[in-house]
């Protein structure tokens, strides 16, 4: 089926089926259509998902397996959550954090607690205490939870990974930990409500203790699960001039943090703080209100250390984003001897922002990946379209009227406007050459960031990653490790390598859009970032001693790496 088709559905009104609650009531011939429907979303994905090569070589993956298996699975379903999870099955099959599905339902449910597995230990690391306050909850960060309602944790967080497919071993079994605390029926998982007994052992004990909560839960307010009729909308971009109308922005987000949006903690994605312990002794930090949180301290031998944390690359408003940070570099420029960037638990989001990001940090122009893009009829128009609308552009003042002072906080130049025009025409005689996934190619043509006009770091950076980096939060390490500015600590990242596209059309499984990747990137030495990730130069494993202590030894290691550069 062309990409036509699918574009000719999007916002309609979805249509669904789903109105039964027993065995008798499933017929042979719903199950037909239901069949139809997910050989509809393999075609999706045999026309569209531009790693499918890569997973095929790399992973051995086979879309015919796999639709066999779904349909299999339709063929025994007894249920709305059966049927939801052939669908699902088969999408997670591709081991890519960025395809997804995700259905009508307003169902969840959590608990004010966060935990991390490490060492095999399951351990509470967040406790809102707001919610649960010492002496209703007299448990503490650092205490091992062991079982849930009677069955052993380790249980528990395998049949998550296994139900939410497998990838990257360290990532998937940080997602099983915040699954533990937050369900989501839009996800199709199995959303728990009522009273929830918890096993712990203290730190400092030997003995189990049993302790009852209950469960946060929103009940299901769309009759029949999402299974009615629902206006379809298209997702919302950061911008909105014309410009990106025509040519939206390409979005390297992870759809796992609208899993966690929820989880008040600092081990949650995506959060203004994260859970790195204060580096040394503040001298400066940057106001409550601030975007960015940032500070500068002095180590052991009186030499200042700037830090800022990055919890994600979709700012409410880029430019003011870009601005803030420009302010505090130049203060980090001027009083530190190193600056270490906090971007473990990073989601994510836009390309241009991100790149912005890193024009701040370079002292002359950083090559970017190459990327490997899936072309249909849509893309190419949007191509042609935004082609027409540049063309009468001849200068700046032209450029900044029609595009905007900045693109998603990048500068626009007149350099900038002849990118995206051989991007644009690279686009478009690629699918006249009859190819559906591009060659190798920059995103919007833009195939070196140059440094900010005004503003940079010059000195030694020390940037944190760990395996919930996702998408943006591959790409910007992955910039910095290539074009060799930065010394990487921690763990290697998720390993979500392209950009990513909704699609959204009527269905019978009562699901608001799937999600594909639609690009595959190629960093330098040309391998590419999915499934790979980065890895750190210097690797550090967190463990339970080390989490009991507040982190100590990991925030030592970090300053270790700090002080060598300072040498």
């Amino acid at each position: 089926m062309s990409s036509t088709i699918i574009k000719s559905v999007i916002s309609l009104v979805l249509i669904s089926l789903l109105s039964f609650t027993s065995e008798a009531q499933i017929s042979k011939e719903f199950k037909n259509k239901l069949a139809d429907e997910m050989k509809f979303i393999a075609n999706v994905y045999s026309q569209h998902y531009a790693p499918k090569q890569w997973k095929e070589k790399h992973l051995g993956w086979n879309l015919e397996s796999e639709l066999g298996t779904a349909l299999a699975k339709i063929n025994a379903a007894s249920s709305v959550y059966d049927y939801r999870n052939a669908l699902a099955d088969f999408i997670e099959s591709t081991q890519d954090y960025h395809v997804a599905v995700r259905f009508y339902s307003t169902e969840k449910a959590s608990l004010p607690l966060s935990f991390r597995t490490f060492e095999g230990k399951t351990i509470l690391v967040g406790i809102d205490r707001k919610k649960l306050p010492l002496d209703s909850f007299p448990f503490a960060i650092g205490d091992e939870l062991i079982a849930i309602d009677e069955i052993y944790i380790t249980e528990i967080l395998s049949d998550l990974v296994l139900s939410k497919g497998k990838n990257v071993p360290g990532t998937d079994l940080a997602m099983a930990d915040m699954f533990l605390t937050s369900r989501s029926a839009r996800s199709n998982m199995k959303v728990p409500k009522g009273p929830v007994s918890l096993t712990f052992q203290r730190a400092d004990e030997n003995t189990p203790i049993r302790h009852q909560l209950i469960w946060d839960y929103q009940k299901e307010q769309i009759p029949g699960g999402g299974a009615n009729l629902s206006q379809l909308t298209e997702s919302a971009t950061l911008e909105s001039n014309k410009f990106n109308r025509l040519m939206p922005l390409p979005m390297m987000m992870s759809n796992e943090a609208l899993d966690f949006a929820d989880i008040n903690s600092d081990w949650g994605i995506g959060k203004k703080t994260s859970f790195v312990p204060k580096l040394g002794e503040k001298i400066w930090a940057s106001a409550n209100d601030s975007i960015f949180d940032a500070y500068i301290y002095s180590n052991h031998a009186g030499k200042l250390v700037g830090v800022i944390r990055i919890p994600s690359y979709t700012p409410e408003d880029a430019d003011a984003a870009i601005a803030e940070m420009a302010g505090l570099i130049q203060k980090m420029e001027k009083l530190t001897s190193v600056l270490v960037i906090d971007q473990v638990n990073n989601p994510g989001g836009s390309v241009f922002y991100l790149y912005s990001l890193v024009s701040l940090l370079i002292s002359e122009s950083a090559t970017t990946p190459r990327h490997q893009m899936s072309l249909n009829e849509k893309l190419v128009s949007s191509a042609v379209d935004t082609l027409n609308e540049l063309k009468s552009i001849t200068t700046l003042a032209e450029a900044k009227k029609i595009i905007g002072e900045t693109s998603s906080g990048y500068p626009v130049t007149l350099q900038f406007v002849t990118y995206v025009r051989e991007y644009c025409n690279f686009i478009i005689e690629q699918w006249a050459m009859g190819k559906k996934l591009s060659d190798p190619y920059y995103i919007w043509g833009v195939d070196r960031i140059n440094p900010h006009a005004t503003t940079r770091y010059t000195k030694p950076i020390v940037l944190l990653v760990n395996e919930l980096d996702f998408s943006g939060g591959d790409f910007f390490p992955a910039i910095l490790q290539d074009n060799n500015r930065v010394t990487i600590f921690g763990t290697r990242t998720a390993g979500a390598g392209g950009y990513v596209q909704s699609i959204q059309f009527p269905n019978l499984f009562g699901f608001s859009n799937i999600t594909i990747t639609g690009s595959l990137a190629h960093r330098e030495n040309h391998k590419p970032i999915e499934n790979l990730g980065v890895t750190p130069d210097v690797e550090h494993n967190i463990t339970v001693d080390d989490l009991r202590e507040n982190l100590g030894f990991y925030t030592s290691q970090i300053n270790e790496v700090v002080d060598s550069l300072i040498k």
